[in-house]
């Protein structure tokens, strides 16, 4: 699956802007810490920070620095948003994605960058979203990329969670024709397909809001071992 992750981008961060723009005082259910504006501040800082990677102004962790700013106040975060994913959309998105860069995950390319800012712009839209009101869910074919993405980048760098049993997990798509089958345990993850300990079926959005621990197991249609899922969902505990 092909997917325009510019356009993706440009559509979560208009969403977001439209709700920090709703109440930046408000709460955000699963990050308890941030108020809306707060994560505005994050997500900008974030985009800053992987565009200075995108364009190799940051080639290794000790150049972080580099890209630190001052917090604009609460009134101009909404703008600093739109033109943060401004600059990214017109730099980074314009390189060959596999050109190599330097990246937290195993994979280190500027394809890495430009899928996980349309994932990451998802999934906080939707936490500004529900903290303003009711969020609209992650559109399906980006969600199915974000659970792919998940399982296998997210979930096999978490080498401490992934000891103890193995367990073997289905998740399936009801909107879209995507599944998978992840063995998890004995310090080692895998994704591929055959039988499962539980399989857990939601559409797409939901799936990947599972992963990322903003749906409770009980929002998706279980079958099988329940603790299997249970441990699972508690081995990828990311925020």
């Amino acid at each position: 699956m092909s997917l325009d992750y510019r356009a993706a981008l440009h559509r979560e961060v208009a969403l977001f802007v439209r709700a920090s723009r709703t109440d930046l005082t408000a709460q955000v259910v699963h990050c308890p810490e941030w108020t809306v504006a707060d994560l505005t501040w994050h997500m900008c800082g974030v985009l800053r920070f992987w565009r200075a990677i995108g364009t190799g102004e940051i080639t290794s962790p000790a150049d972080e620095a580099r890209v630190e700013y001052e917090r604009v106040p609460d009134g101009e975060l909404a703008a600093l948003l739109e033109h943060e994913a401004a600059e990214i959309t017109n730099t980074v998105y314009d390189i060959e994605p596999a050109t190599p860069v330097w990246s937290w995950s195993a994979q280190k390319d500027v394809g890495f960058i430009q899928r996980r800012m349309a994932q990451e712009s998802a999934v906080h839209r939707w936490d500004a979203e529900l903290a303003v009101g009711a969020p609209n869910p992650i559109d399906a074919d980006l969600a199915v990329d974000g659970v792919d993405e998940f399982l296998t980048l997210f979930l096999p760098a978490e080498e401490e969670s992934l000891a103890g049993p193995i367990d073997r997990i289905r998740l399936e798509t009801t909107d879209r024709d995507a599944g998978w089958t992840v063995t998890a345990g004995n310090g080692r993850c895998a994704v591929g397909d055959g039988e499962a300990d539980v399989v857990a079926r939601a559409a797409a959005s939901d799936l990947l809001l599972l992963l990322w621990t903003r749906r409770e197991a009980s929002a998706v249609a279980v079958e099988g071992d329940e603790s299997v899922l249970a441990r699972f969902l508690a081995r990828s505990d990311l925020t």
